[in-house]
């Protein structure tokens, strides 16, 4: 599984020099998205993005309770000081109407945030998740798509795309910077060997998205099927950045984090 450090690594967010020991920090300031920060690896990313061994990166955390986001903004302010930037924005990625108007929250942010230009965007690390292995099947916010669905795969994927312009302003404004968008899947998409383990062998059936159909219903199969459409996803999305904009330095990384203790995936 890949480490935090290695996930930022994959991020941009830090580099590996040859020669050097260990990852180094970029240029302070850079802009960073982060889903799903309120606990778990998000808060931890959030957390390391701030301090001053990563740059202290200015981080947007975008989640449905914005109570919880507060609390998490306070923590990291506490543990890096007062200056430590963090902003929170209203984020529920089961609802699409939602998505949209975060991109539009933030979009007006980075705007009145600069020093009368628009602060660019360097990193989306789309990590928010919903995972219930056993329970019955429950939908989003629009009250008919599967919520595994809806949260993992869909939202995630409406968000990168109405924020990839950010990206690629940004990139084509300091060409010498890097851009990523970090998609935290699972190994739980691999049908072959982690999902097999686990008795599962995740499909995309796309006449059947939802489990609409299935009999009976397995959260645990919803849970790896949007995994495997996060990684189809990355790869996706690369193909087309790199076709549409072959000069371009986005890259996108799906990325497994290991076993999370503090939320049980």
């Amino acid at each position: 599984p890949l480490t935090m450090a290695a996930a930022l690594a994959a991020a941009g967010v830090v580099q590996h020099q040859p020669g050097a020991t260990g990852l180094q920090p970029p240029a302070e300031g850079r802009l960073i998205v982060v889903t799903g920060a309120t606990s778990g690896i998000g808060f931890r990313c959030a957390e390391l993005l701030t301090s001053p061994r990563f740059g202290r990166c200015h981080v947007v955390i975008g989640c449905r309770d914005e109570a919880r986001g507060e609390a998490a903004a306070r923590r990291i302010r506490q543990t890096h000081g007062g200056d430590a930037r963090v902003t929170v924005l209203h984020l529920d990625l089961g609802s699409l109407p939602s998505v949209r108007q975060f991109a539009s929250d933030f979009e007006a942010f980075a705007a009145g945030a600069g020093d009368g230009r628009p602060l660019p965007l360097h990193g989306l690390v789309l990590n928010a998740g919903v995972a219930d292995f056993y329970g019955p099947r429950a939908t989003a916010g629009d009250g008919t798509t599967e919520r595994h669905f809806a949260v993992n795969h869909l939202g995630h994927f409406l968000l990168a795309h109405l924020l990839l312009p950010c990206l690629l302003a940004a990139d084509n404004n300091s060409p010498s910077s890097p851009r990523r968008i970090v998609v935290v899947s699972s190994a739980l998409h691999d049908k072959d060997h982690h999902a097999a383990k686990a008795n599962v062998r995740p499909s995309i059936d796309f006449d059947d998205l939802g489990q609409d159909r299935r009999k009976p219903f397995s959260g645990k199969l919803a849970y790896s099927n949007s995994k495997l459409a996060n990684v189809m996803f990355a790869y996706e999305l690369q193909r087309r950045v790199d076709a549409a904009h072959p000069n371009s330095r986005v890259v996108v990384n799906a990325v497994h984090p290991g076993f999370i203790p503090t939320t049980n995936l």
